[in-house]
Protein backbone atom coordinates (compact mmCIF):
# COMPACT_ATOMS: atom_id res chain seq x y z
CA UNK A 1 0.00 0.00 0.00
CA UNK A 2 1.38 3.36 -1.00
CA UNK A 3 0.34 5.33 1.61
CA UNK A 4 -0.19 9.24 1.46
CA UNK A 5 -0.71 10.38 5.29
CA UNK A 6 -2.31 14.22 5.23
CA UNK A 7 -2.21 16.00 8.67
CA UNK A 8 -4.18 19.38 9.11
CA UNK A 9 -4.93 21.29 12.60
CA UNK A 10 -6.86 24.62 11.90
CA UNK A 11 -6.51 26.38 15.50
CA UNK A 12 -4.93 26.18 18.73
CA UNK A 13 -7.93 24.39 20.46
CA UNK A 14 -7.85 21.72 18.23
CA UNK A 15 -4.06 20.74 18.85
CA UNK A 16 -5.09 21.09 22.99
CA UNK A 17 -7.49 18.38 22.02
CA UNK A 18 -4.78 15.69 20.69
CA UNK A 19 -4.88 17.02 17.45
CA UNK A 20 -1.55 18.71 17.02
CA UNK A 21 0.97 17.80 14.27
CA UNK A 22 3.16 16.22 16.13
CA UNK A 23 0.72 14.17 17.40
CA UNK A 24 -1.19 12.72 14.50
CA UNK A 25 2.22 12.43 13.03
CA UNK A 26 3.48 10.03 15.72
CA UNK A 27 0.16 7.75 15.89
CA UNK A 28 -0.44 7.79 11.88
CA UNK A 29 3.62 6.33 11.23
CA UNK A 30 2.96 3.96 14.13
CA UNK A 31 -0.15 2.52 12.05
CA UNK A 32 1.09 2.54 9.02
CA UNK A 33 3.91 -0.06 10.83
CA UNK A 34 1.77 -2.11 12.01
CA UNK A 35 -0.34 -2.49 8.59
CA UNK A 36 2.80 -2.64 7.14
CA UNK A 37 2.25 0.17 4.76
CA UNK A 38 4.82 1.88 2.85
CA UNK A 39 4.83 5.92 3.08
CA UNK A 40 5.04 7.61 0.35
CA UNK A 41 4.34 10.87 1.66
CA UNK A 42 3.22 12.94 4.42
CA UNK A 43 1.55 15.82 3.73
CA UNK A 44 0.90 18.44 6.91
CA UNK A 45 -1.09 21.76 6.75
CA UNK A 46 -0.92 24.36 9.69
CA UNK A 47 -3.88 26.71 10.67
CA UNK A 48 -6.00 25.85 7.42
CA UNK A 49 -9.99 25.39 7.77
CA UNK A 50 -11.28 21.58 6.77
CA UNK A 51 -14.60 23.52 5.05
CA UNK A 52 -13.67 23.32 1.74
CA UNK A 53 -10.58 21.86 -0.74
CA UNK A 54 -9.70 25.02 -2.88
CA UNK A 55 -7.24 26.58 -0.19
CA UNK A 56 -5.40 23.63 0.70
CA UNK A 57 -2.29 23.35 -1.23
CA UNK A 58 -1.35 20.27 0.52
CA UNK A 59 -4.61 18.36 0.19
CA UNK A 60 -4.19 19.29 -3.81
CA UNK A 61 -0.59 17.95 -3.73
CA UNK A 62 -2.10 14.32 -2.52
CA UNK A 63 -4.53 14.57 -4.95
CA UNK A 64 -1.97 15.17 -8.13
CA UNK A 65 0.27 12.20 -6.29
CA UNK A 66 -3.05 9.59 -6.60
CA UNK A 67 -3.54 10.81 -10.08
CA UNK A 68 -0.21 9.78 -10.71
CA UNK A 69 -0.54 6.79 -8.67
CA UNK A 70 2.20 7.52 -6.46
CA UNK A 71 -0.49 6.97 -3.51
CA UNK A 72 -2.85 4.14 -3.60
CA UNK A 73 -3.72 4.69 -0.14
CA UNK A 74 -5.14 7.88 2.36
CA UNK A 75 -4.74 7.36 6.09
CA UNK A 76 -5.96 10.16 8.33
CA UNK A 77 -6.09 10.23 12.17
CA UNK A 78 -9.77 11.74 11.72
CA UNK A 79 -12.28 11.72 9.03
CA UNK A 80 -12.73 15.89 9.98
CA UNK A 81 -8.81 16.76 9.06
CA UNK A 82 -9.92 15.67 5.83
CA UNK A 83 -13.10 17.71 4.71
CA UNK A 84 -16.08 18.48 7.13
CA UNK A 85 -17.79 19.42 3.84
CA UNK A 86 -20.66 16.25 2.81
CA UNK A 87 -20.74 17.63 -0.75
CA UNK A 88 -16.13 17.58 -0.91
CA UNK A 89 -16.60 14.77 0.97
CA UNK A 90 -18.51 12.59 -1.68
CA UNK A 91 -17.03 13.79 -4.65
CA UNK A 92 -13.85 12.69 -2.82
CA UNK A 93 -14.71 9.37 -2.09
CA UNK A 94 -15.99 8.96 -5.55
CA UNK A 95 -12.38 10.26 -6.74
CA UNK A 96 -10.45 7.80 -4.81
CA UNK A 97 -12.89 5.13 -6.50
CA UNK A 98 -12.10 5.94 -9.76
CA UNK A 99 -8.56 6.03 -9.42
CA UNK A 100 -8.45 2.71 -7.22
CA UNK A 101 -7.35 4.21 -4.04
CA UNK A 102 -8.31 3.21 -0.68
CA UNK A 103 -9.21 5.13 2.41
CA UNK A 104 -8.83 4.78 6.29
CA UNK A 105 -8.68 6.92 9.06
CA UNK A 106 -7.10 6.01 12.26
CA UNK A 107 -10.00 7.29 15.07
CA UNK A 108 -13.27 5.81 13.20
CA UNK A 109 -11.40 2.79 11.40
CA UNK A 110 -13.33 3.19 7.94
CA UNK A 111 -12.26 1.03 5.31
CA UNK A 112 -13.64 2.21 1.43
CA UNK A 113 -13.10 -1.14 -0.05
CA UNK A 114 -16.93 -2.14 0.68
CA UNK A 115 -20.34 -0.43 0.04
CA UNK A 116 -21.02 -0.49 3.87
CA UNK A 117 -17.31 1.57 4.59
CA UNK A 118 -18.28 4.20 2.03
CA UNK A 119 -22.14 4.37 3.01
CA UNK A 120 -20.57 4.88 7.19
CA UNK A 121 -18.04 7.68 5.41
CA UNK A 122 -20.86 9.38 4.05
CA UNK A 123 -22.70 9.21 7.04
CA UNK A 124 -20.09 10.54 9.18
CA UNK A 125 -19.53 13.46 6.37
CA UNK A 126 -23.05 14.55 7.40
CA UNK A 127 -22.07 14.59 11.34
CA UNK A 128 -18.62 16.51 10.45
CA UNK A 129 -20.60 19.00 8.35
CA UNK A 130 -23.86 19.71 11.25
CA UNK A 131 -21.05 20.40 13.62
CA UNK A 132 -18.97 22.58 10.98
CA UNK A 133 -22.33 24.73 10.82
CA UNK A 134 -22.99 24.59 14.57
CA UNK A 135 -19.91 26.14 15.05
CA UNK A 136 -20.61 28.65 12.87
CA UNK A 137 -23.70 29.26 14.04
CA UNK A 138 -22.70 29.88 17.77
CA UNK A 139 -19.56 32.39 16.62
CA UNK A 140 -22.68 34.76 14.16
CA UNK A 141 -24.32 34.32 17.74
CA UNK A 142 -21.62 35.55 19.89
CA UNK A 143 -21.30 38.29 17.25
CA UNK A 144 -24.85 39.68 17.55
CA UNK A 145 -24.69 39.33 21.03
CA UNK A 146 -21.41 41.04 21.67
CA UNK A 147 -23.03 43.86 19.21
CA UNK A 148 -26.24 43.93 21.34
CA UNK A 149 -24.11 44.65 24.21
CA UNK A 150 -22.39 48.09 22.71
CA UNK A 151 -19.32 46.17 20.86
CA UNK A 152 -17.78 47.39 17.52
CA UNK A 153 -16.64 44.55 15.93
CA UNK A 154 -14.78 45.72 12.80
CA UNK A 155 -11.39 45.49 13.76
CA UNK A 156 -10.08 47.68 10.89
CA UNK A 157 -12.02 50.31 12.42
CA UNK A 158 -14.21 53.19 10.86
CA UNK A 159 -12.96 56.81 10.03
CA UNK A 160 -13.24 59.37 13.22
CA UNK A 161 -12.12 56.62 15.50
CA UNK A 162 -9.32 54.27 16.62
CA UNK A 163 -9.70 50.81 17.26
CA UNK A 164 -7.67 49.28 20.16
CA UNK A 165 -8.47 45.82 22.10
CA UNK A 166 -12.57 45.72 21.47
CA UNK A 167 -13.25 49.21 21.76
CA UNK A 168 -13.25 52.10 19.89
CA UNK A 169 -11.46 55.50 20.65
CA UNK A 170 -11.94 59.31 19.24
CA UNK A 171 -9.15 59.83 16.96
CA UNK A 172 -9.13 63.59 17.26
CA UNK A 173 -7.77 64.89 13.79
CA UNK A 174 -10.42 62.64 12.04
CA UNK A 175 -13.24 63.86 14.03
CA UNK A 176 -12.47 67.11 12.67
CA UNK A 177 -12.91 66.10 9.13
CA UNK A 178 -15.62 64.19 9.79
CA UNK A 179 -18.10 66.46 11.32
CA UNK A 180 -16.96 69.22 8.04
CA UNK A 181 -17.74 66.44 5.91
CA UNK A 182 -21.36 66.90 7.39
CA UNK A 183 -21.41 70.27 7.87
CA UNK A 184 -20.47 70.92 3.89
CA UNK A 185 -23.24 68.39 3.12
CA UNK A 186 -26.13 70.98 4.38
CA UNK A 187 -24.27 73.39 2.83
CA UNK A 188 -25.41 71.30 -0.25
CA UNK A 189 -22.41 70.23 -1.49
CA UNK A 190 -22.21 66.94 -3.22
CA UNK A 191 -20.80 63.65 -2.25
CA UNK A 192 -18.43 64.26 -5.26
CA UNK A 193 -17.87 68.19 -4.25
CA UNK A 194 -16.68 67.27 -0.75
CA UNK A 195 -14.64 63.91 -2.18
CA UNK A 196 -13.09 66.31 -4.66
CA UNK A 197 -11.98 68.84 -1.77
CA UNK A 198 -10.16 66.08 0.21
CA UNK A 199 -7.92 65.04 -2.00
CA UNK A 200 -7.13 68.03 -3.67
CA UNK A 201 -6.34 69.16 0.33
CA UNK A 202 -3.79 65.96 -0.08
CA UNK A 203 -6.60 64.50 3.25
CA UNK A 204 -6.11 60.93 3.25
CA UNK A 205 -8.82 58.21 4.28
CA UNK A 206 -8.22 55.79 7.06
CA UNK A 207 -6.43 53.55 4.91
CA UNK A 208 -4.48 56.31 3.43
CA UNK A 209 -6.04 55.90 -0.11
CA UNK A 210 -7.82 58.73 -1.93
CA UNK A 211 -11.32 59.89 -1.39
CA UNK A 212 -14.40 58.73 -3.41
CA UNK A 213 -18.14 59.44 -3.43
CA UNK A 214 -18.64 56.38 -2.10
CA UNK A 215 -16.48 56.37 0.55
CA UNK A 216 -18.35 60.16 1.62
CA UNK A 217 -21.99 58.62 1.48
CA UNK A 218 -21.26 55.85 3.70
CA UNK A 219 -19.78 58.28 6.45
CA UNK A 220 -22.99 60.39 5.87
CA UNK A 221 -25.00 57.40 6.76
CA UNK A 222 -23.46 55.96 9.95
CA UNK A 223 -24.81 56.26 13.07
CA UNK A 224 -21.81 54.85 14.47
CA UNK A 225 -20.64 58.81 14.90
CA UNK A 226 -23.87 59.64 17.01
CA UNK A 227 -22.90 56.63 19.32
CA UNK A 228 -24.54 53.70 18.17
CA UNK A 229 -23.77 50.10 16.83
CA UNK A 230 -25.17 48.67 13.53
CA UNK A 231 -25.67 44.93 13.34
CA UNK A 232 -26.54 42.95 10.33
CA UNK A 233 -26.20 45.94 7.67
CA UNK A 234 -26.53 43.71 4.72
CA UNK A 235 -29.03 41.67 6.13
CA UNK A 236 -32.71 42.91 6.65
CA UNK A 237 -33.93 40.12 8.23
CA UNK A 238 -30.85 40.46 11.11
CA UNK A 239 -30.46 44.46 10.82
CA UNK A 240 -30.62 46.14 14.23
CA UNK A 241 -29.18 49.59 16.00
CA UNK A 242 -28.33 49.99 19.85
CA UNK A 243 -25.92 52.00 22.25
CA UNK A 244 -22.45 51.89 21.91
CA UNK A 245 -20.22 51.80 24.01
CA UNK A 246 -18.12 54.45 22.31
CA UNK A 247 -18.29 58.17 22.51
CA UNK A 248 -20.11 60.06 19.55
CA UNK A 249 -18.36 62.56 17.63
CA UNK A 250 -21.26 64.17 15.92
CA UNK A 251 -23.97 66.10 17.49
CA UNK A 252 -27.42 63.75 17.19
CA UNK A 253 -29.30 66.90 15.63
CA UNK A 254 -26.74 67.51 12.84
CA UNK A 255 -27.06 64.01 12.18
CA UNK A 256 -30.91 63.98 11.67
CA UNK A 257 -30.68 66.87 9.50
CA UNK A 258 -28.56 65.25 7.24
CA UNK A 259 -30.20 62.07 6.81
CA UNK A 260 -33.81 64.48 6.10
CA UNK A 261 -31.54 66.10 3.68
CA UNK A 262 -30.20 62.83 1.97
CA UNK A 263 -33.77 62.24 1.42
CA UNK A 264 -34.61 65.41 0.34
CA UNK A 265 -32.10 65.00 -2.55
CA UNK A 266 -33.19 61.74 -3.77
CA UNK A 267 -35.79 62.99 -6.45
CA UNK A 268 -33.02 65.19 -7.95
CA UNK A 269 -30.91 61.56 -8.45
CA UNK A 270 -33.32 60.52 -10.93
CA UNK A 271 -31.84 60.54 -14.67
CA UNK A 272 -33.49 62.79 -17.11
CA UNK A 273 -32.20 60.58 -19.86
CA UNK A 274 -33.57 56.92 -21.04
CA UNK A 275 -31.00 54.72 -21.07
CA UNK A 276 -31.65 53.90 -25.32
CA UNK A 277 -29.98 57.27 -25.84
CA UNK A 278 -26.71 56.31 -24.27
CA UNK A 279 -24.72 54.72 -27.27
CA UNK A 280 -21.20 54.23 -25.94
CA UNK A 281 -21.59 54.76 -21.90
CA UNK A 282 -21.23 51.01 -21.15
CA UNK A 283 -17.61 50.76 -23.38
CA UNK A 284 -16.62 54.19 -22.30
CA UNK A 285 -12.80 54.56 -20.58
CA UNK A 286 -11.01 57.26 -19.90
CA UNK A 287 -7.78 57.74 -21.66
CA UNK A 288 -5.89 59.45 -19.17
CA UNK A 289 -6.50 57.54 -15.68
CA UNK A 290 -8.49 54.59 -17.02
CA UNK A 291 -11.15 55.06 -14.90
CA UNK A 292 -15.15 54.61 -16.25
CA UNK A 293 -17.06 57.80 -17.71
CA UNK A 294 -20.07 58.91 -16.33
CA UNK A 295 -23.12 60.14 -18.02
CA UNK A 296 -25.62 62.90 -17.90
CA UNK A 297 -27.85 64.86 -20.17
CA UNK A 298 -28.29 68.87 -20.17
CA UNK A 299 -30.26 70.93 -22.04
CA UNK A 300 -28.99 74.56 -24.33
CA UNK A 301 -31.31 76.36 -26.94
CA UNK A 302 -33.71 73.82 -26.20
CA UNK A 303 -31.94 70.86 -26.85
CA UNK A 304 -30.49 67.95 -24.95
CA UNK A 305 -27.22 67.21 -24.82
CA UNK A 306 -25.49 63.81 -23.77
CA UNK A 307 -22.17 63.90 -22.13
CA UNK A 308 -19.62 61.86 -20.42
CA UNK A 309 -16.98 62.58 -17.56
CA UNK A 310 -14.88 60.76 -15.90
CA UNK A 311 -15.56 59.60 -12.20
CA UNK A 312 -12.11 60.49 -11.62
CA UNK A 313 -12.82 64.56 -12.39
CA UNK A 314 -15.77 64.57 -9.78
CA UNK A 315 -13.15 63.25 -7.28
CA UNK A 316 -10.05 65.42 -7.83
CA UNK A 317 -8.06 62.53 -9.56
CA UNK A 318 -8.15 63.29 -13.35
CA UNK A 319 -7.98 66.22 -15.69
CA UNK A 320 -9.42 64.67 -18.31
CA UNK A 321 -11.85 66.75 -20.02
CA UNK A 322 -15.85 66.39 -20.54
CA UNK A 323 -16.57 65.16 -24.19
CA UNK A 324 -20.01 65.21 -26.02
CA UNK A 325 -22.22 62.21 -27.40
CA UNK A 326 -22.89 63.91 -30.45
CA UNK A 327 -18.30 64.76 -30.99
CA UNK A 328 -18.08 61.23 -30.06
CA UNK A 329 -20.41 60.00 -32.59
CA UNK A 330 -18.34 61.87 -35.57
CA UNK A 331 -15.15 60.71 -34.72
CA UNK A 332 -16.41 57.00 -34.09
CA UNK A 333 -17.37 56.98 -37.52
CA UNK A 334 -14.56 58.59 -38.92
CA UNK A 335 -12.19 56.18 -37.15
CA UNK A 336 -14.43 53.21 -38.66
CA UNK A 337 -13.74 53.01 -42.09
CA UNK A 338 -10.25 52.48 -41.71
CA UNK A 339 -10.73 49.70 -39.40
CA UNK A 340 -9.34 46.19 -41.01
CA UNK A 341 -9.86 43.58 -38.14
CA UNK A 342 -7.24 41.30 -39.74
CA UNK A 343 -4.83 43.58 -38.93
CA UNK A 344 -6.12 44.14 -35.41
CA UNK A 345 -5.48 41.98 -32.55
CA UNK A 346 -8.64 40.93 -31.57
CA UNK A 347 -8.50 40.10 -27.23
CA UNK A 348 -8.26 36.73 -25.97
CA UNK A 349 -10.61 36.41 -23.26
CA UNK A 350 -9.06 35.21 -19.49
CA UNK A 351 -10.65 31.88 -19.80
CA UNK A 352 -8.89 30.79 -23.10
CA UNK A 353 -5.79 31.71 -20.68
CA UNK A 354 -6.62 29.72 -18.15
CA UNK A 355 -7.45 26.60 -20.75
CA UNK A 356 -3.50 27.52 -22.21
CA UNK A 357 -2.12 27.28 -18.96
CA UNK A 358 -3.99 24.21 -17.89
CA UNK A 359 -2.55 22.20 -21.70
CA UNK A 360 0.77 23.82 -20.67
CA UNK A 361 0.59 22.44 -17.53
CA UNK A 362 -0.51 18.31 -18.72
CA UNK A 363 2.23 19.01 -21.37
CA UNK A 364 5.04 19.38 -18.82
CA UNK A 365 3.07 16.31 -16.54
CA UNK A 366 3.62 13.88 -19.47
CA UNK A 367 7.12 15.20 -20.07
CA UNK A 368 7.80 14.33 -16.76
CA UNK A 369 6.27 10.95 -16.94
CA UNK A 370 8.23 10.39 -20.50
CA UNK A 371 11.65 11.11 -17.86
CA UNK A 372 10.18 8.12 -15.83
CA UNK A 373 10.05 5.70 -18.65
CA UNK A 374 13.37 6.00 -19.59
CA UNK A 375 14.17 5.53 -15.85
CA UNK A 376 12.47 3.26 -15.54
CA UNK A 377 14.14 1.50 -18.35
CA UNK A 378 17.34 1.77 -17.47
CA UNK A 379 16.16 0.04 -14.20
CA UNK A 380 15.32 -2.96 -16.03
CA UNK A 381 18.33 -3.09 -18.07
CA UNK A 382 20.30 -2.83 -14.39
CA UNK A 383 18.36 -5.50 -13.50
CA UNK A 384 17.16 -3.40 -10.41
CA UNK A 385 13.77 -3.61 -11.50
CA UNK A 386 11.93 -7.03 -12.07
CA UNK A 387 9.85 -7.69 -15.41
CA UNK A 388 6.92 -7.88 -13.52
CA UNK A 389 7.38 -4.30 -12.11
CA UNK A 390 8.68 -3.14 -14.85
CA UNK A 391 5.29 -3.83 -17.19
CA UNK A 392 3.15 -2.39 -13.96
CA UNK A 393 5.13 0.95 -13.86
CA UNK A 394 4.99 1.48 -17.57
CA UNK A 395 1.38 0.70 -17.73
CA UNK A 396 0.84 3.73 -15.18
CA UNK A 397 2.94 5.75 -16.42
CA UNK A 398 1.10 5.38 -20.37
CA UNK A 399 -2.67 5.42 -18.77
CA UNK A 400 -1.53 9.06 -17.54
CA UNK A 401 -0.10 9.94 -20.37
CA UNK A 402 -3.04 8.92 -22.25
CA UNK A 403 -5.62 10.16 -19.80
CA UNK A 404 -3.28 13.66 -20.21
CA UNK A 405 -3.65 13.49 -24.31
CA UNK A 406 -7.02 13.49 -23.91
CA UNK A 407 -7.31 16.30 -21.39
CA UNK A 408 -5.29 18.07 -24.36
CA UNK A 409 -6.91 16.92 -27.00
CA UNK A 410 -10.74 18.27 -25.14
CA UNK A 411 -8.95 21.75 -23.94
CA UNK A 412 -7.31 22.57 -27.38
CA UNK A 413 -10.55 21.64 -28.99
CA UNK A 414 -12.32 24.35 -27.42
CA UNK A 415 -9.71 26.42 -27.70
CA UNK A 416 -10.01 26.51 -31.40
CA UNK A 417 -13.71 26.52 -31.14
CA UNK A 418 -13.56 30.29 -29.68
CA UNK A 419 -11.47 31.71 -32.10
CA UNK A 420 -12.51 33.69 -34.92
CA UNK A 421 -12.37 32.21 -38.17
CA UNK A 422 -11.33 33.86 -41.20
CA UNK A 423 -14.53 34.21 -42.70
CA UNK A 424 -15.96 35.66 -39.30
CA UNK A 425 -13.49 38.31 -39.24
CA UNK A 426 -15.08 39.10 -42.99
CA UNK A 427 -18.62 39.13 -42.01
CA UNK A 428 -17.70 41.52 -39.13
CA UNK A 429 -15.45 43.60 -41.37
CA UNK A 430 -17.93 43.99 -44.39
CA UNK A 431 -20.28 45.07 -40.79
CA UNK A 432 -18.28 47.91 -39.79
CA UNK A 433 -18.09 49.25 -43.14
CA UNK A 434 -21.46 49.25 -44.04
CA UNK A 435 -22.49 50.77 -40.82
CA UNK A 436 -20.90 54.27 -41.75
CA UNK A 437 -23.60 55.08 -45.03
CA UNK A 438 -26.44 54.11 -42.64
CA UNK A 439 -25.36 55.35 -39.43
CA UNK A 440 -26.88 58.54 -39.54
CA UNK A 441 -30.45 57.22 -39.98
CA UNK A 442 -30.24 54.57 -37.00
CA UNK A 443 -32.09 55.04 -33.73
CA UNK A 444 -30.07 55.55 -31.00
CA UNK A 445 -31.20 51.86 -29.66
CA UNK A 446 -29.90 50.12 -32.86
CA UNK A 447 -26.40 52.09 -32.63
CA UNK A 448 -26.08 51.05 -28.99
CA UNK A 449 -26.71 47.34 -29.72
CA UNK A 450 -23.97 47.55 -32.69
CA UNK A 451 -21.37 48.92 -29.85
CA UNK A 452 -22.38 46.73 -26.99
CA UNK A 453 -21.97 43.51 -29.87
CA UNK A 454 -18.84 44.59 -31.12
CA UNK A 455 -16.80 46.93 -29.02
CA UNK A 456 -15.44 45.89 -25.84
CA UNK A 457 -13.66 49.39 -24.80
CA UNK A 458 -14.17 53.05 -26.76
CA UNK A 459 -10.55 54.59 -25.03
CA UNK A 460 -11.08 58.36 -25.23
CA UNK A 461 -9.16 61.55 -24.31
CA UNK A 462 -10.75 64.96 -24.78
CA UNK A 463 -7.40 67.33 -25.63
CA UNK A 464 -8.37 70.98 -25.96
CA UNK A 465 -11.20 70.01 -28.14
CA UNK A 466 -9.09 67.71 -30.20
CA UNK A 467 -10.38 64.15 -29.50
CA UNK A 468 -8.01 60.39 -29.09
CA UNK A 469 -10.03 57.35 -29.69
CA UNK A 470 -8.40 54.09 -29.35
CA UNK A 471 -11.41 51.12 -29.91
CA UNK A 472 -10.74 47.51 -28.97
CA UNK A 473 -13.28 44.64 -30.17
CA UNK A 474 -14.88 41.94 -29.24
CA UNK A 475 -13.67 38.36 -30.09
CA UNK A 476 -17.62 37.64 -31.37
Amino acid sequence: MKTGIYIRVSSEDQAKEGFSIPAQKEKLIQFCDIKDWTINGIYIEEGISGKNIKDRPQLLTLIDDIKNKTINNILVYKLDRLTRSTKDLIDIVDFLKDEGCEFNSFSEQIDTTSATGRMFLKFLGVIAEMERETIAERVAFGYEQKAREGNYLNTQGVYGYDYKEGSLYINDSERIIVNEIFDNYLKGWSYHRIARDLNKRSIPTKRGGQWRAGTIKSIINNSTYIGKIRYGLHNKNKFFETNGKHESIVDEKKFIEVQKEVESRKGFATKKYTSEDVIFGEVLVCGLCGRRLSTNKSMSSGKYYIKHRCYGVHEGMCDASGVSQNKLEREFINILKDIDLSKVDVEMPNENHDILEKINMYKNENNILNSKKKKAQKLLLNEVLSTDDYKEIIKDIEESIKDNDKKIATLENKLNNDKLSIEEIKQINDIILNIKPVWDILPNVKKKEFVRKFIKELIVLNKNGKYQLDIKFNNN
